[in-house]
Formats: C-alpha cells, sequence, structure tokens
C-alpha cells in the first residue's frame, strides 16, 4: 500500500468514526454521554483534517510538485484550461523567491483527480468557482509542500467554504511553467473554523 493510499484510508476512517459519534451524541439520553460523545467527534474531525492535508500533500508531491509544464505532452490538445490570472501581491508571501506569472491552469489529469476524490456532481457544482476563488480569495494558506497556497473562499448559497491547493512558480523555474490548481476541498463551517484556529493566513481579505 502507498503513503497516499494509506492517507486517504486513514482519512476515510477518521470521517465515519466522526459520523458514528456525532449520532451517538445526538441520540445519547445522559448529558455527561453527549457531551463525552461530542467531544470523540471533535477528536476525529481533527484525525480527519490531518489525514485528508497529508493526502493532498501527497498527491501533490507525486504530480511532480505540481508545476505543468505550458508544452509538455500532458496538456496537449484539450489538456490544459486557463483559470484566469492571480495578484501576485496577495501571494508573495507563500515564496521565498519571486512568482514570475499570474496565470494559472488547470490539467485535464487534475480534473480527473478532482472528480475522482469529490465526485463529478461536486466538480460540476464548484468549478465554476475556480476563477473567483483564486482571483479574489477570501483567505490565503501557506501549505506545508514548498511553493504552495491553499485558497480559500466562502461560496454564499451554502455557506461552505471551497479551497483550491494551487502550486506557484518562481524564479528559477522552467519560464513556461504556468501556476497550477492541483486539487479542491470543500469543508463546512465547522471544519474551515479549525483550520483557522489552526492555520495562521499569509492573506485575509476580511480584517475580522
Amino acid at each position: 500500500m502507498t503513503e497516499i493510499e494509506r492517507a486517504e484510508q486513514r482519512a476515510a476512517y477518521g470521517k465515519r468514526m466522526e459520523k458514528m459519534y456525532k449520532r451517538l451524541s445526538k441520540y445519547a439520553l445522559d448529558p455527561d454521554n453527549k457531551k463525552m460523545y461530542r467531544g470523540r467527534a471533535e477528536q476525529w474531525s481533527e484525525y480527519t483534517e490531518k489525514w485528508q492535508s497529508y493526502h493532498e500533500n501527497q498527491l501533490a508531491k507525486a504530480e511532480k510538485s505540481g508545476i505543468i509544464k505550458a508544452n509538455c505532452e500532458e496538456t496537449a490538445g484539450n489538456g490544459l484550461h486557463n483559470i484566469g490570472r492571480i495578484d501576485i501581491e496577495k501571494y508573495k508571501d507563500i515564496c521565498e523567491k519571486r512568482i514570475i506569472t499570474d496565470e494559472v491552469i488547470i490539467t485535464e489529469n487534475r480534473i480527473d483527480h478532482i472528480v475522482s476524490r469529490r465526485g463529478q456532481v461536486f466538480y460540476d457544482k464548484y468549478s465554476q468557482y475556480f476563477k473567483d476563488i483564486i482571483e479574489d480569495p477570501d483567505y490565503i494558506f501557506k501549505d506545508t509542500k514548498e511553493n504552495t497556497a491553499l485558497v480559500s473562499k466562502t461560496i454564499v448559497d451554502n455557506g461552505e467554504s471551497i479551497n483550491l491547493v494551487l502550486k506557484l512558480v518562481v524564479e528559477g523555474d522552467d519560464i513556461t511553467y504556468k501556476n497550477s490548481i492541483i486539487t479542491a476541498i470543500i469543508e463546512n463551517k465547522k471544519r474551515f473554523s479549525q483550520r483557522l484556529r489552526n492555520h495562521k493566513p499569509v492573506y485575509k481579505k476580511f480584517d475580522k
């Protein structure tokens, strides 16, 4: 079993356990038991978030650090899709070196990855927001992977936060490379609140 598969399995297990303890908390009659189950659910939620994050990082690493070359075989024909342009100033604290392009792409390979992990319904519903997320984010976090940002925006119609993992191109990289979307993640209000508690953003749109 690969590290990617192991992380995916652990994240899935954590999610099942979180749901189980939420159900136990919901139907428990004893107040002490209800409180205990709620605490267990929160612990499993943190466990799931940790392994989901590790899973995404391993996927990014497996994709040759996520930088996609514009003229490589993978992007031939219709394999490359232009998403938009970032405001480099908002992203500059992600990298030690200067970001050399504002262009953002996504490849068919990465689209297939998102669909396989999140489902076709997810991609059809949320891909329309990708341009707005990268160009007008609510928050930008520094990912554990070098020169990689986690870009967040809350979608108004359901209150959920959509996070895009974005690999940035910096000085020293091939000038034909483009910033590229690696994957997409959805978080409910509770999970995103946990992210804000545990990770300081390098950029935030609103002063709260």
